[in-house]
């Protein structure tokens, strides 16, 4: 696609014209997006009425048919003709300033929104929305774990090694792949599962401090400050710092292991609860089995947290909101 098409493409006044020509329906503004499932997404977290502005656009936006490339890769070339008419929506995924020539895009130009977190995902499972799910996540009781108290303490362990390593990626010095760090920052299913119940996190204490300490010999003593200051204009605090590594992962190893546990404790209650109230052979077997139902049917935690709007109670999702109304209100 010729460099004149695309900005033919992405013009305010071809926009405007495209949506008359259309339907005296279509809207005037497009908003680009990774991919189908996204409309929810960006939908929730920027309100349904604003978004009345916008049509999404992913199929059959630019670049669709080249090789297939789908996703937020295949906008790259595009991302400096966004306008308030043209809005890109992605994930931040640690967007550098010397990694990677998305960076200017990201810092610089309003109309191209990112999540300030690491993706999406990480966005949905923060805390206010993993809390407020909780409170729908029973049989009649709600699980009385502290789940806040569980993603602080992580987050407060690994922050500063985060930091380390992005910084070494941003310098192009990373000893490892993303894949590899992120093996060292999560810790096992199994342990998740013990500290859950234990609170000891002694041992991955000790994982990250030996992990950290093979970074130091190579930041060795270097100023991190430009990193920790894009880290904290985002949002990033020592609470919080599992919302900047890959939110994929968080959600699969660290919150649906979480969510399992509390699900297997909230279940064993609930069935003492139904031998206390003298349920019996065969009446306790369907019990036991509505029980059941009840928490994968009626209340399936996938489901609560993906239609939940609680998470428009985080700080991260303030700043998105901010972003967005920085120029639709100024229109």
């Amino acid at each position: 696609m010729s460099n004149s098409f695309s900005e033919y493409l992405f013009d305010k006044d071809y926009i405007q014209s495209r949506s008359k020509l259309r339907s005296k329906d279509c809207s005037t503004r497009l908003m680009y997006v990774e991919n189908e499932k996204d409309q929810n997404f960006w939908t929730k977290l920027l309100g349904e009425d604003l978004l009345e502005l916008y049509e999404f656009s992913m199929a059959n936006g630019p670049g669709c048919n080249e090789s297939n490339v789908r996703g937020k890769f295949r906008f790259d070339r595009y991302l400096d003709k966004a306008n308030s008419h043209a809005v890109f929506a992605l994930d931040f995924d640690h967007v550098l300033p010397n990694a990677s020539s998305r960076y200017h895009h990201f810092a610089e130009n309003p109309f191209v929104i990112h999540t300030f977190g690491y993706n999406k995902e990480s966005l949905t499972n923060c805390v206010a929305n993993i809390i407020c799910c909780l409170k729908s996540f029973c049989y009649t009781v709600p699980s009385d774990k502290d789940i806040e108290a569980f993603l602080s303490t992580y987050s407060s362990i690994i922050k500063l090694y985060l930091v380390k390593y992005v910084f070494l990626v941003n310098e192009g010095e990373a000893p490892y792949e993303d894949d590899d760090f992120h093996r060292f920052i999560i810790p096992s299913v199994d342990f998740i599962r013990k500290v859950f119940h234990d609170n000891d996190w002694e041992q991955f204490e000790e994982s990250i401090s030996l992990a950290e300490a093979s970074l130091d010999q190579i930041v060795a003593g270097r100023d991190l400050d430009n990193i920790d200051k894009l880290f904290r204009s985002h949002g990033m605090t020592e609470y919080n710092a599992y919302m900047f590594i890959n939110g994929h992962k968080v959600q699969q190893l660290v919150i649906d292991t979480i969510i399992a546990e509390v699900k297997k404790e909230l279940i064993d209650k609930a069935i003492d609860k139904a031998k206390q109230d003298g349920f019996r052979g065969s009446p306790l077997g369907t019990k036991i089995q509505e029980i059941k139902n009840h928490f994968s049917e009626e209340c399936n935690f996938n489901t609560l947290r993906n239609s939940s709007h609680c998470l428009v109670k985080d700080d991260l999702i303030k700043k998105v909101q901010e972003q967005f109304a920085s120029f639709t209100e100024a229109d």
